[in-house]
């Protein structure tokens, strides 16, 4: 549902190829407006060489694509990547950008390498994941491309979605009021999500995971139950703020289901949970709007003024 893509520094510097810089543009634009990643290797070098290309860009070029790029980079949609770089590798040439892509891509594969024909003609490497930047938007991959999905209601089809997700973002809630542990279906997928985020290998972990259910009559009890049927499936150095919420007699119900990131929003419908016997095995998702996003976000923050905060506590696994 996410796409991470990678942009050559060669595509911001092309002063005298407009159709590329109006294919640059909006290509630019499709990101900001589907929520996508676009993966950068040596952010040091990445960073200034795009944008002392872009410097030398004639207006309305220059204004439109840095203004494209500070939405993505205020989104934090710009992903450092962490792989074994080729110090030999100076990185002069676009072609050179492009190997170095393609270095990280062995590592954790990029959903499409973007970059100029001339480069992807002088690749001597795989280039089925290498687009030229004016065929980028025709091609299956982005025509193809839909805000929602049906997804098969299984733990490990849960993670491949969310994978970038699951990597990347800084901060996650999952907002179910009806998570219960005592109940089967809710163990592997939770936990599941949760293992997934912690288990990143060279990228650090999230900072706040946040798990939001409805409180129950007996919320000591609840509790209770909550870190006997979650901890032990738990990895090793993993740890879950959950928050406890009441719903407010004149404002929401607290029904809907959200997996809510720094980087985008999910709206689910059935639920984090396996099927029960006789249930739907698919649920749909869809990527939500910024602005939905948000305003979700603020609905289950401490001080909520939607739904009244009753309890929180940790869950923890050393």
């Amino acid at each position: 549902m996410i796409y991470e893509l990678a942009l050559t520094p060669g595509l911001f510097s092309q002063n005298e190829n407009t159709s590329c810089l109006i294919a640059l543009q909006n290509l630019l634009y499709t990101l900001t407006s589907d929520s996508h990643l676009i993966g950068v290797v040596r952010k040091r070098l990445w960073r200034p060489t795009v944008y002392e290309a872009i410097a030398s860009l004639e207006n309305p070029f220059r204004e439109k694509i840095v203004s494209l790029l500070n939405t993505l980079k205020d989104r934090g949609h710009f992903i450092p990547r962490q792989y074994q770089t080729n110090p030999g590798n100076a990185l002069k040439t676009d072609p050179e950008w492009l190997d170095e892509f393609l270095l990280a891509h062995k590592e954790n594969p990029f959903d499409a390498i973007v970059t100029l024909l001339t480069s992807r003609d002088n690749c001597d490497g795989p280039t089925d994941c290498v687009y030229e930047v004016e065929s980028i938007l025709d091609s299956p991959l982005l025509q193809n491309y839909e805000h929602s999905k049906r997804v098969k209601r299984e733990t490990s089809e849960f993670i491949r979605v969310l994978k970038p997700l699951l990597l990347y973002s800084r901060s996650i809630l999952l907002i179910d009021p009806h998570i219960d542990p005592t109940v089967q279906r809710y163990r592997r997928p939770i936990t599941g999500i949760i293992n997934a985020a912690f288990d990143r290998g060279r990228y650090p972990a999230p900072a706040l995971f946040e798990i939001h259910i409805k409180a129950s009559e007996d919320i000591p009890k609840q509790e209770k139950n909550i870190k006997e049927g979650f901890v032990p499936l738990m990895h090793p150095m993993t740890q879950a703020r959950v928050v406890l919420w009441a719903e407010r007699e004149i404002q929401e119900t607290f029904h809907n289901r959200f997996i809510l990131t720094d980087l985008c929003g999910i709206k689910v419908m059935q639920g984090l949970d396996e099927p029960k016997h006789g249930g739907p095995d698919y649920d749909d998702w869809g990527v939500m709007g910024e602005t939905h996003r948000q305003e979700i976000w603020r609905q289950f923050k401490k001080g909520s003024t939607t739904f009244d905060q009753k309890h929180e506590f940790y869950l923890t696994k050393p």
